[in-house]
């Protein structure tokens, strides 16, 4: 194997290493639709590290690796996405992809939080969160044949917001975990 080749597969070996997965549960709570317990969730909120609301810029201990791009920093947005490089202070309801959004978009809505319902959110390397990271991210996606290892996470949880206008209690519960993944290559 050349030198070329040698560097070239450990580019690749890198950029799997800093590979993003996402997974996102999102359980809408009205009267047609069964809720999700809570316990089917990261944990979140009172009794866990969380920043409230949502959020200016965030630090991250890691550079999270989207679309082509590294970011060491995020912005945990009202409306449902998470975004790299700026705040998503407004709500559109432009078909996606959006090109200018640089979005993890959850729940992507209209969502107001001014009479009911918290946005969570906070990075861990918690070992009981990084092993159900691992074992749920290793049950989605089985044929990686289990090599998957959670290193890092973020968790953003949209908890009983509701969409602006809606009537009824039209509340929703939204979670989503992010994490580093460390690929094994042979």
């Amino acid at each position: 194997m050349s030198q070329g080749t040698s560097v070239q597969r450990l580019d690749k070996m890198r950029q799997l290493t800093l590979t993003v997965c996402l997974l996102a549960s999102l359980v809408m709570t009205s009267a047609q639709i069964t809720p999700v317990n809570n316990t089917a969730f990261y944990p979140y909120g009172p009794g866990t590290a969380d920043n409230e609301g949502a959020s200016g810029q965030q630090s991250l201990s890691v550079s999270f690796p989207f679309f082509g791009n590294s970011y060491n920093s995020l912005y945990v947005n009202t409306n449902g996405a998470i975004s790299f490089g700026y705040a998503v202070t407004g709500f559109t309801s432009a078909a996606f992809p959006v090109t200018d959004n640089k979005v993890i978009a959850a729940f992507f809505t209209d969502i107001q939080t001014d009479h009911t319902g918290q946005i969570y959110h906070r990075e861990t390397v918690d070992a009981d969160v990084l092993a159900r990271a691992t074992m749920d991210v290793r049950t989605a996606f089985p044929a990686d044949n289990g090599s998957f290892v959670a290193t890092w996470t973020y968790i953003a949880t949209w908890h009983e917001v509701g969409m602006k206008g809606a009537t009824g209690d039209g509340l929703n519960l939204v979670s989503t975990i992010k994490c580093s993944i460390k690929v094994k290559v042979s």
